[in-house]
């Protein structure tokens, strides 16, 4: 979303564009309280000697009006001369008083979503539906789905019941389900109700959250890129993880490019680095980098160190999936310090592989060795045996360039006895065999664990669809 800057002020001041315009940028980004934007509207004002009813610009000393009727009042030509200043000032004094309103329902929100935070999520929702005059405002029904979005890893049933609250409540706010912003909050509920049934590992009810996300952008006459790009996004993470590929590149093709349009660059770097994980699952390398490489760009280390890092240990595989080890190597060094300094363990578990994955690519066993062991010892504590297995085939492929047959040996039983007591494709069940059966003949090939790897990575798609991993 564009910010008042000098460029849009001197193109409305000089005719190219009308007033109606500076109105509306302001709205958009006050319902946001951007600081940038009401800092530069006010620094405007007393350049231009603009006076307000009562001379301040305290913004809660307004009252509130009704934005729709204020967007009508401030269009005069840029011929008028004094009734062109006048819809400054006209401009000015609406968006300061929408400001005022939207401060105070912001606060009065926050205090209600600390509310509920208290209740269980039984009491929450009879708290919601029952109440007369709270709990029912545009700015709570924001909130409410940033929290789903920030609990879901956390807790998924606590984040559905999050997004469910919010068509309940915008049903009770008058004329809410006639307005774009009604349907748009209404749709991303959906999306995020979808997504927590996801992490939860309900598949087969996210999918059908999606479904009825359609259903109601079909009734309502409204497509995907005419919401917020966060549902598009949700909405590719589920066909991830159903292995739908293709739907999930171009869903994230939208998502990044309704990102671009709307200047949000953390936003944007978030569906970049989501779109580089599918690019290189589908072997697109080049792809893969190219947004990771953006991404990163984009970021601020020490604001968004989660997201930065996620970013940089992605790029760092890709780096040496591509055989670029040297380089990979030099971005982890850039970033060793803010690796420490961020102690969360998926993340280590992660980086603890791409050390692995440097040391082997640049001949050092011994240091490559010891990660993948750290790596694969730590997803298993984790229950997350797809991820050991995999792990297990890059020491393994160490194992057989050093020609150590015993290790591959007791690797090879390790990784059975981990498969022994679950599920797993008829085609990864005889790859295994197979697989143990070339170690003891000593006659195991790199091109053999390959194929087990192609085989394995089948079953986790599959297996996603009942317990999505995290990302």
């Amino acid at each position: 979303m564009r910010h008042l800057d000098d460029n849009l002020l001197l193109m409305i001041l000089e005719g190219q564009l009308p007033p109606r315009r500076l109105l509306q940028v302001m709205y958009d980004h006050l319902r946001e309280l951007c600081p940038e934007c009401r800092a530069n509207l006010e620094l405007v004002a007393r350049e231009m000697s603009w006076t307000l009813d009562d001379g301040t610009f305290e913004l809660d000393s307004f009252d509130a009006e009704p934005m729709p009727e204020l967007l009508m009042t401030a269009d005069p030509t840029p011929s008028d001369g004094p009734a062109y200043g006048a819809a400054f000032a006209s401009a000015s004094r609406a968006v300061l008083h929408q400001a005022g309103r939207l401060d105070a329902e912001r606060r009065q929100a926050q205090r209600e979503l600390a509310e509920l935070r208290t209740l269980s999520a039984a009491e929450r929702t009879e708290r919601v539906t029952t109440a007369t005059s709270r709990f029912a405002s545009r700015s709570l029904a924001e909130l409410l789905l940033e929290e789903c979005r920030e609990a879901v890893r956390r807790d998924p049933q606590d984040a559905r019941v999050y997004a469910e609250l919010v068509p309940q409540m915008l049903r009770r706010l008058p004329g809410a389900t006639r307005q774009a912003w009604g349907e748009e909050l209404h749709a991303r509920a959906l999306a995020h109700r979808g997504n927590a049934f996801r992490v939860g590992g309900d598949v087969q009810a996210a999918d059908n959250s999606f479904l009825a996300l359609h259903r109601f952008l079909t009734q309502q006459g409204l497509e995907l890129d005419d919401l917020s790009p966060d549902v598009a996004s949700l909405e590719a993470s589920l066909r991830y993880d159903q292995g739908r590929f293709q739907e999930a590149a171009e869903l994230l093709d939208t998502a990044v490019q309704l990102a671009q349009v709307s200047g949000d660059t953390v936003q944007l770097a978030r569906f970049l680095v989501q779109r580089g994980d599918v690019h290189r699952f589908n072997e697109h390398l080049d792809e893969a980098q190219r947004d990771l490489r953006q991404a990163l760009s984009l970021l601020d280390p020490e604001q968004d160190t989660h997201l930065f890092l996620c970013g940089v240990g992605n790029y760092g595989l890709y780096l040496c999936e591509a055989g670029e080890h040297h380089e990979a190597a030099r971005l982890l060094e850039r970033h060793e310090d803010l690796f420490r300094r961020h102690d969360e363990p998926w993340l280590y578990l992660r980086t603890e592989i791409l050390r692995a994955k440097i040391a082997h690519g640049l001949g050092r066993g011994a240091e490559a060795e010891r990660g993948y062991l750290a790596a694969r010892d730590g997803f298993a504590e984790r229950d997350l045996p797809f991820h050991a297995a995999l792990i297990s085939l890059d020491l393994a492929q160490l194992y057989v360039e050093e020609g150590r047959s015993r290790e591959l040996a007791e690797l090879a039983a390790w990784m059975v006895a981990v498969f022994e007591s679950r599920e797993l494709p008829a085609r990864a069940n005889v790859a295994l065999m197979l697989f143990q059966q070339a170690v003891a003949a000593k006659q195991v090939t790199v091109e053999a664990l390959r194929g087990l790897r192609s085989c394995l990575e089948q079953a986790q798609t599959a297996a996603r669809r009942a317990a999505p991993l995290p990302s």
